[in-house]
This record gives structure tokens, sequence and C-alpha cells, in this order.
């Protein structure tokens, strides 16, 4: 049965996540829960679509929900989004896009922006997106740089990457660029043992998709 949605009016006053999950209702013809409170398909598309000027479809907005519903981060991925200024709020809808691409791909994402102490940064720091498939894990970290990301930036955070990887065994370190990295920063991981991602979600996830069936033989 498809689902409809009825169009609401999402008022800024409301106050952020919170308060565009109070205006969103969802409608399912002929289903006895009608009218119940929904609280993904229309936060989503608002959410993405206000915040950084881009049209989110229904469609898209529902296979989120369908997909990555349930998904440990998510919730507060979407106020991130919500709430960032430009360039925060683009970096975290990549990690998004990354996470929704894994999962058309058969990946399972255990979780979004994960918390965990690495020993050398003060306070937790997060992993971006942490993915499993054919028995391995991979712990992504993804820049949404336009440019070439800063060497010291990838350094620190390959680091901190690495940590988490040592805590949970069979996890591979992979770190995602929008735009190819310095030699430097190639150099730098490929000695490190991190896999060096470069492109869209889509290419990352297809290219991660050929490294996982590789590893998983």
């Amino acid at each position: 049965m498809r689902a409809g949605i009825d169009d609401v009016a999402v008022q800024k006053e409301h106050g952020g996540v919170l308060g565009l999950l109070q205006g969103i209702v969802l409608h399912v013809p002929g289903d006895s829960h009608a009218g119940e409170r929904h609280p993904l398909v229309r936060i989503i598309q608002h959410i993405l679509g206000q915040t950084i000027d881009f049209l989110l479809t229904e469609k898209t907005a529902s296979e989120v929900f369908a997909r990555l519903q349930g998904t440990p981060g998510l919730t507060s991925l979407l106020s991130k989004i919500n709430s960032s200024n430009f360039s925060q709020a683009k970096g975290h809808m990549r990690e998004l896009e990354i996470a929704l691409s894994a999962q058309r791909r058969g990946f399972t994402t255990i979780s979004l922006g994960q918390k965990f102490a690495d020993g050398v940064k003060k306070g937790d720091t997060d992993l971006d997106v942490f993915l499993r498939k054919n028995g391995r894990n991979f712990a992504i970290e993804s820049k949404a740089y336009s440019g070439v990301v800063p060497d010291t930036m990838v350094k620190a955070d390959a680091e901190s990457l690495i940590t988490f990887c040592r805590t949970i065994g069979g996890t591979t370190p992979v770190f995602c660029f929008e735009t190819p990295p310095s030699g430097f920063t190639r150099h730098f991981l490929a000695e490190k043992g991190v896999k060096c991602l470069v492109g869209t979600p889509e290419e990352i996830m297809a290219k991660l998709d050929v490294l996982s069936n590789i590893m998983g033989r």
C-alpha cells in the first residue's frame, strides 16, 4: 500500500527538529493508524531543502526513511544539518548521502556520528559513518571540501579513525574526499593502512563495494 503525505505548514518558529516533528503527519489511506505523527519523511525533505537550497524529492526522502529508520545517530545527524552553517550542513548531508548509497549496495549502516574517545583530542570525537558488509566493518571519515583538505587536518582525523578501528576487530579505516587530496595525504594514508576514496557518495560506495567483495572472499 502506498502512503500518501498530506501537506502541512511547518513554521520555523516551532524550533529546529523538535518543532518540525510536531508539524509532520503521515496519512496512510485505509490504515487504522492514519493521521499518526511520522518522524522522518517530511523533516528530511524540509531540512535538506531549506538549509542548503537542495530540493530533496519526496521519493528520495521516503527512501532515506525506509532504509535508515532506527539507525543510531540518524536523528542527531538531521539535527546537525538543520542547525549548522552552510559548510557544516554540506558535510553532514554528504554523510547522509554516503549512508544511503551504502544501503543501496547492500551495506548495513551500523551507526552515524558514533561518539568515541581517541585518547588524543579533548573530549569525545565521532565517527562519521560505520558500515558492515561481507563480515567486514568499514569506519568512514568524510570530508566535503571543494578544495584540498589541509594535511594537518587529515593527519589528526586519520589517527582518530585508526584508534577507533583498533577497538573493533575486523574494521577497515576509510577516508573519503570530495576532491583529490594532496600527494602527502595519499602517501600518509597509504602508510597507515587507511583506504583513500575520492568522488561522489555513489562513486565512493561503488569502489568500497568492490573492496568489500574482495576482502570478503
